[in-house]
């Protein structure tokens, strides 16, 4: 992928990659570069973003093409020559490889139609996107963000997009540390009355105590927003 995308696509044919790494990594991305080192594809657990993404572009617009699309993918390849990597049994008979595959597309267009991403003629054998998808693959999105936007009431307040985002699959990556916790606990406590929104518990008081990343990245954003 980063070789790939070296230089300007649609407008040169040659382009210089800069791997910059550790010392003690430099003989993986060699090995990498010169074939000695299989890859895996990673398409699987994003699959139904970019399933979303083709059938906003109107690429896959029923389910046979959907089962195309995936069998053109490297995934597909990877699969039948490496199947336990991706939880299939080593040896499975090639119609059920290809049931397989169905399953997966069958899946993760009715996940698409659920939360009203897409709409399907109820046996899929039709799809066409929806406001949401088309948004979704506008804004690179991930699904389980959407499905937080999707879910969100009409008339939710400030504060709720607020925590809606900070729930974000997105920012999953960041963590909570144990030594943040006083300087957050302080922020949150709000002594000077300078903060809009606070992390509060059920009985509506601000916690005395920063307990969660999604906690953590909520005072931040409130602290950053208010100066």
């Amino acid at each position: 992928q980063m070789c790939g995308r070296a230089g300007r696509p649609p407008f040169d044919d040659t382009g210089t990659v800069v791997i910059m790494t550790r010392r003690e990594t430099v003989h993986l991305y060699e090995n990498l570069l010169s074939g000695c080192e299989m890859v895996e594809s990673q398409l699987l657990p994003c699959a139904v973003e970019h399933l979303n993404a083709e059938i906003v572009q109107l690429t896959v617009s029923d389910i046979t093409l959907a089962i195309e699309w995936l069998k053109c993918s490297y995934l597909y390849i990877r699969i039948k020559k490496n199947p336990e990597h991706y939880g299939i049994k080593r040896g499975i008979p090639r119609d059920l490889l290809e049931k397989q595959m169905r399953d997966i597309c069958v899946e993760k267009i009715h996940e698409l139609g659920e939360y009203g991403l897409i709409w399907t003629d109820g046996d899929g054998f039709s799809l066409k996107p929806l406001e949401p998808g088309r948004l979704m693959t506008k804004f690179y999105l991930k699904f389980d963000t959407m499905k937080l936007i999707v879910k969100a009431s009409a008339c939710c307040s400030l504060e709720d997009l607020l925590h809606i985002i900070c729930r974000s699959a997105e920012i999953s990556w960041i963590q909570l540390r144990r030594n943040e916790k006083k300087t957050l606990n302080d922020i949150n406590s709000d002594k000077e009355g300078r903060l809009r929104f606070h992390v509060v518990s059920e009985n509506g008081k601000k916690k005395k105590r920063i307990q969660t990343r999604e906690d953590k990245i909520f005072v931040l954003v409130n602290d950053c927003l208010t100066g």
